[in-house]
């Protein structure tokens, strides 16, 4: 009778030892391929050219690949619990723009550039890309941030950036004289023209030519006119001291001065000044035929652009000035406003 009572309870012992012993394989099963995964995940991890780690909602290092340990300069035990500030503080840290405070704030993913500026080295930059780091909940317990070194790419172009600005420069500079070429005071005076009509202010020019200068070449020779030039150039680009005032070489021996939101006594002013500037350069000149020094004739014309005007017609009665002051004797000013012509 026992035997036949007591087999049901065998039976469903080894069942739930069966089972039993089930879950304990399926169990380690799982925790072998946890450790295998998690040796996985550790190697690539570290194997990574990037910089890694993982932060978690108080700021704190939780997690650091090699690649970042060397990047701040510590090992793994050194960096756990640190605050990630304190490690690499760069231009996005305590600020709104940070990868956590971005992920706080339900961003999915954020990338930024970033400058680092080492204590013992040039400053660097990074490619900074922070996404949320979750719990087995799936609730975002930090930020996992990578750094990528786009040092050399960013170098190259500024690099780049420069060589373009220099090229730009050159292209807007005149080869001897180093001031303003006749390119760049056409695109100039047409943006300023333009501006002028819109806030109804006056625009003048002033004209400068360099008195007898083929006699100055045929004594000195024209290694000597490279240099009189250049200097002349100097002394005018000096009369044009606000910014946005521009004097250019304008062709040969002939240079010109544009005066933006300047009366017509205001540009007769200047223009003197510069005039007096080239004389007291002192320039030796003994074939000039007014003086034993390089001087300058000067036209100046000054008008309050509005359609039906053209820069260039303000140019002409400049240039208009300029003849006017070589037909009266030369070394002198002469104003030939468009609006009184």
């Amino acid at each position: 009778m026992s035997d036949t009572v007591s087999n049901p309870v065998l039976d469903e012992m080894a069942q739930i030892n069966a089972q039993l012993e089930e879950a304990i394989r399926h169990s380690n099963q799982m925790a072998v391929e946890g450790a295998i995964a998690s040796s996985e995940l550790r190697q690539v991890f570290n194997a990574s050219s990037d910089g890694i780690w993982v932060v978690d909602m108080d700021h704190n290092v939780t997690r650091i690949n090699k690649v970042q340990q060397e990047l701040v300069g510590c090992d793994e035990a050194t960096a756990i619990g640190q605050k990630c500030y304190d490690l690499f503080n760069c231009s996005l840290c305590r600020t709104p723009d940070c990868s956590l405070h971005q992920v706080k704030r339900g961003k999915p993913r954020v990338e930024k550039d970033i400058e680092w500026q080492p204590e013992d080295g040039d400053r660097e930059f990074y490619i900074c890309t922070g996404t949320p780091y979750t719990d087995l909940y799936g609730e975002v317990s930090g930020v996992v941030e990578t750094f990528k070194n786009i040092t050399i790419r960013k170098r190259a172009e500024q690099a780049l950036n420069q060589a373009k600005d220099e090229l730009e420069r050159q292209a807007n500079r005149d080869s001897l004289t180093q001031i303003a070429n006749r390119r760049l005071f056409n695109e100039t005076i047409a943006r300023e023209w333009t501006r002028s009509i819109r806030e109804e202010i006056p625009l003048s020019v002033v004209m400068c030519d360099i008195d007898y200068f083929k006699l100055y070449n045929d004594t000195y020779g024209h290694q000597a006119g490279d240099e009189c030039l250049q200097k002349v150039a100097k002394a005018i680009a000096g009369g044009a001291v606000r910014p946005a005032d521009l004097a250019a070489r304008y062709g040969g021996e002939e240079f010109i001065v544009l005066l933006p939101g300047t009366e017509s006594d205001g540009a007769v002013c200047v223009a003197e000044k510069i005039r007096n500037s080239v004389y007291d350069l002192g320039l030796t000149h003994e074939t000039s035929l007014i003086d034993s020094i390089v001087t300058i004739s000067v036209g100046v014309s000054c008008v309050r652009p509005r359609f039906g005007l053209t820069y260039e017609a303000l140019i002409q009665e400049a240039d208009i000035g300029l003849y006017e002051a070589k037909e009266q004797g030369r070394n002198r000013v002469i104003c030939n406003n468009l609006e009184e012509s």
